[in-house]
């Protein structure tokens, strides 16, 4: 008959003895920390509402923009607002309405570019797409003839 030796008892970790940690802080260390807890609550607090107040304005402003260029093309269509200075508003609107949605885009778009040409971290800034690229090709495509259009418009 073979005896198989036992491997001895090993406790969890769980269950050793940790001895308690000594209290070395005193009433009023804790009274300075609770109290920078609090300050810090109420810096978040600001921030978020401050960030938050901040989107609320660029969204107002951009609905203004947007009854701006509507108004205009009204007056246009109505015949009554025909003269280049109502024109060139609605392009000039039309323009800041444009420029305000792409050019979030058109950064993260020159950083893709930059970084993709210069081999640094490609896996988190791949190579633009060719997609991305006849999108900023036509983009600067309508600006140039806008331009023309404008300038023919002033002249």
């Amino acid at each position: 008959m073979v005896h198989h030796r036992q491997a001895p008892f090993i406790p969890p970790i769980a269950t050793l003895y940790n001895p308690p940690k000594p209290s070395n802080t005193t009433e009023q260390e804790k009274g300075s920390v609770s109290a920078l807890m609090g300050l810090k609550v109420l810096s978040e607090i600001f921030l978020s509402s401050l960030v938050l107040l901040c989107t609320v304005f660029s969204k107002l402003s951009l609905v203004g923009l947007t009854d701006d260029l509507k108004e205009i093309s009204r007056l246009v269509s109505n015949g009554s607002g025909s003269d280049p200075s109502t024109v060139a508003r609605g392009v000039a609107l039309y323009w800041q309405l444009l420029l305000i949605l792409l050019i979030p885009n058109f950064i993260t778009f020159l950083r893709c570019m930059l970084f993709g040409c210069l081999g640094k971290s490609s896996q988190s800034f791949p190579f633009p797409t060719q997609m991305a690229l006849i999108m900023v090709s036509s983009i600067i495509l309508v600006y140039l003839w806008e331009v023309t259009f404008v300038t023919r418009l002033a002249s």
